[in-house]
């Protein structure tokens, strides 16, 4: 048995009892749910089970069932992933957006290490969007970069990426690219790209 169904037994129950302790009904415990009371009800009976004590005992049982039943299908855990999803802070993906690699010193097309390269971006999503580009050998994070792609962005040359760190002296990386804005206290990612670079 459910927990609804419990808690609906037990004030069911509790309706009952409040019945027959006020008209002086007495329940056959055998005939539990279906039960007839042992005797006729007299028109004493019937006033009693009419009056103001027995209706306020209803409403406030029915009122409580209402409200448990109310708070079990609430925390439900469909529902709470809803809410928590709805709630949801901090990285969104979005598709509307375009992240083109551009070697700028390259002679083969290709990005080597130790050369420049930069993104030709496209939105239409914001006016300030933001490339971010992270290389990684054997797993490991070995370069780092972010620029904003914007007019007023106040640092343009940093829109050049040069394929080398004190942490990334010679080789190929793979590395990702990540076309972003920021809204509120939201990172919007717009578009990302594998990038492979060659030793």
């Amino acid at each position: 048995m459910s927990c609804q169904h419990a808690a609906t037994a037990l004030l069911l129950r509790y309706l009952a009892n409040s019945v027959t302790a006020r008209s002086g009904l007495v329940m056959s415990p055998s005939a539990w749910p279906l039960w007839m009371p042992t005797r006729l009800p007299s028109r004493e009976d019937t006033g009693a089970l009419l009056g103001s004590e027995i209706m306020k005992r209803i409403f406030l049982a029915v009122l409580a069932l209402s409200i448990f039943l109310a708070a079990t299908t609430i925390s439900s855990p469909a529902v709470l992933l809803a809410a928590h999803s709805g709630g949801a802070r901090g990285h969104v993906q979005s598709t509307n957006g375009s992240l083109t690699l551009i070697p700028l010193t390259s002679t083969d097309g290709l990005p080597h290490w130790g050369q420049q390269v930069t993104f030709n971006v496209s939105t239409t999503a914001t006016t300030e969007p933001n490339v971010s580009l992270n290389c990684y050998q054997n797993g490991v994070l070995v370069y780092g970069a972010v620029a904003g792609f914007y007019p007023s962005y106040p640092w343009p040359w940093t829109q050049i990426f040069t394929l080398s760190s004190p942490s990334w002296t010679s080789g190929g990386a793979n590395c990702t690219a990540t076309l972003y804005y920021f809204s509120g206290k939201k990172t919007i990612t717009l578009a990302t790209m594998s990038v492979q670079v060659y030793s």
